[in-house]
């Protein structure tokens, strides 16, 4: 049984190898392209993507800045009903 598995794949694959390879053959102009592009693409973007960098840090600033007394406010509010819960809780801990 396994032999026949094997002799079945072995059997597939030598049907199979030539129409890939033809097929492999037949496709390379058009994948050299796409890969040609992709790298064009690429090397254009490159240059714009320190700008986007600057611009988007720039940006998490400004919002962390904004964002700041909000944040500090509700730690703040966040850390007085832990301690109130702490010692209501007091009692019974001990």
């Amino acid at each position: 049984s396994q032999e026949n598995v094997q002799s079945n794949f072995e059997t597939l694959f030598q049907t199979i190898t030539p129409f890939c390879n033809q097929f492999l053959e037949t496709t390379n102009p058009q994948r050299e392209k796409v890969i040609k592009d992709i790298e064009d693409i690429r090397y254009q973007l490159e240059p714009l993507r320190d700008e986007l960098c600057q611009v988007l840090q720039k940006h998490f600033e400004e919002y962390r800045e904004k964002l700041k007394p909000f944040v500090q406010e509700y730690f703040t509010k966040e850390r007085e009903n832990m301690e109130q819960f702490r010692t209501k809780l007091q009692p019974v801990v001990k």
